[in-house]
């Protein structure tokens, strides 16, 4: 590519969507060669998604960078996850023979990074307009529901609300599902329980805004640069916290516990860095 390529930003979705593409375009040039060890993308295992992943992310970043340039980013992740080279590739070993440098590939090999980054160069810019698409036909969804969601919120801070239990969710969505679901909805609130799950009267849920959480394979985060909260009036019953719900549209997707807080009147902690949802055991 020339030096004045220009970056394309896309959201989380579309970027595993094209990670899915490089995945199944990879796994058919593999079985032309042979080697069906390749798997579906839906029965990948973590390690092979996240790498894929990565991979579109940086040539996203890096618009002008070349194949030599697509395997060194792809070798260095792989060192610092362990990876070392192999004759022939075994995760359970994290070992590979493509753990060396571009020029030492053979040819089949760097064919792969050329096919990796054509595919990710040619379905970014198709994706972009799409997604601005959309995200001004959620602005004006958003924009046609606004009354309505400023009238609730008037009669909800006229009504003291009553506390509510919450819990471990039954089938808990791992933290990039969780993500996007964030994405797309109009209302996200962290909402503050004791030990057994039940809502803190005192202490009202904080509305948070989508992008202010981050996922990885281990957790959803929230990621703000503050986040205090005060204990109860003088004279009233220490607050005791015991753990956050996450709730999305109303509704309860999430649930996190943490070692129990007590918060006295006239005390106030900091939880900015606290709140984490962690992936399924």
């Amino acid at each position: 590519m020339s030096g004045n390529a220009e970056q394309v930003k896309l959201s989380p979705q579309a970027i595993t969507a094209i990670a899915a593409a490089c995945h199944a375009a990879n796994a058919a040039f593999c079985r032309s060669l042979g080697d069906d060890s390749q798997p579906a993308w839906g029965d990948a295992p973590d390690w092979q998604v996240s790498s894929a992943i990565n991979g579109v992310e940086f040539h996203l970043r890096n618009p002008d960078a070349g194949d030599a340039a697509s395997h060194e980013n792809w070798l260095k992740v792989k060192e610092a996850e362990g990876w070392k080279y192999g004759e022939k590739k075994d995760p359970e070993k994290k070992e590979h023979p493509c753990m060396v440098p571009f020029d030492k590939l053979p040819p089949e090999q760097q064919f792969k990074d050329a096919l990796f980054r054509a595919i990710v160069h040619g379905t970014a810019p198709l994706l972009a307009p799409l997604e601005e698409e959309n995200a001004q036909l959620k602005r004006s969804l958003s924009a046609q529901k606004g009354a309505a969601t400023k009238a609730r919120a008037a009669v909800a801070a006229a009504q003291p609300p009553k506390p509510r239990k919450f819990g471990p969710v039954k089938e808990q969505l791992g933290p990039r599902e969780l993500a996007e679901l964030i994405d797309g909805a109009e209302d996200v609130q962290v909402a503050f329980t004791d030990k057994n799950g039940r809502e803190i009267a005192g202490l009202a849920p904080r509305t948070i805004s989508g992008d202010a959480f981050q996922a990885d394979d281990h957790a959803l985060r929230l990621n703000v640069p503050e986040m205090s909260i005060h204990g109860p009036a003088q004279g009233s019953q220490a607050f005791r916290l015991g753990g956050y719900a996450l709730l999305v549209d109303g509704d309860q997707v999430a649930f996190a516990t943490r070692d129990e807080l007590s918060i006295a009147a006239g005390q106030t902690y900091e939880l900015k860095d606290d709140v984490a949802f962690m992936a399924a055991a």
